[in-house]
């Protein structure tokens, strides 16, 4: 049900960390049929198409449109890298036979003062199932299905999450994303270099506090 694979401090491109999971399938629409063998109008569910395993999601309508864990993951952190084939992945979750992909990037981790460092993750999933497909900024590093909630939850509240829907064009609503996540990163690297320069700045040695 859940398959983590860490990387630590030596991440691997998006290719080699879907194949490590085994997430680098294609996942397709199939209709349902009843139980007298009809084909039900509207109504499909998801599949693997490299191995017979239950769906991946169930009473699918028309307008649901898949879309791949690598489509997913390319198109949005090109908001990210100039190319996508420059991201590295820290860590890669397979939840649910698939269902469910997560991959994080750990951003750069920047120092202030001494000591005292900022790091923030993009977590990145895609779910054939229940959920959408899209991005959070989070601190949390997600291993299991619990601390993938928690992340969620954590992201959602400082307003860093963006959840897609499976309807129409679902790879450009991906890449909208990404222009989320690059402002997120710009707003972190905004936020060090300011740190940065306040650190570095001396405290005005004739400040009076009893003239305030």
């Amino acid at each position: 049900m859940c398959y983590p694979v860490e990387y630590g401090s030596t991440p691997v491109t998006i290719d080699q960390a879907l194949l490590d999971a085994n997430l680098a399938f294609n996942a397709v629409k199939k209709p349902v049929y009843d139980e007298a063998g009809n084909e039900v109008p509207g109504m499909y569910r998801v599949m693997r198409t490299d191995i017979t395993a239950p769906a991946l999601g169930i009473n699918k309508g028309s307008r649901y449109q898949v879309i791949q864990h690598y489509e997913n993951l390319r198109a949005t952190i090109e908001g990210l890298y100039d190319s996508p084939d420059q991201a590295i992945i820290n860590r890669v979750l397979n939840l649910y036979n698939g269902r469910l992909a997560v991959c994080q990037i750990d951003l750069d981790t920047s120092e202030i003062v001494s000591g005292d460092t900022v790091m923030s993750r993009f977590s990145i999933f895609s779910d054939h199932g229940i959920g959408g497909y899209g991005a959070k900024l989070c601190m949390t590093r997600e291993v299991c299905i619990n601390t993938y909630n928690r992340a969620t939850r954590e992201a959602e509240a400082i307003g860093k999450y963006v959840c897609n829907r499976h309807t129409g064009d679902v790879i450009g609503k991906a890449r909208q994303t990404a222009d989320i996540l690059g402002l997120a990163r710009k707003e972190q690297v905004l936020f060090v270099e300011a740190g940065q320069h306040l650190a570095a700045t001396p405290a005005n040695a004739g400040w009076d506090a009893d003239a305030c």
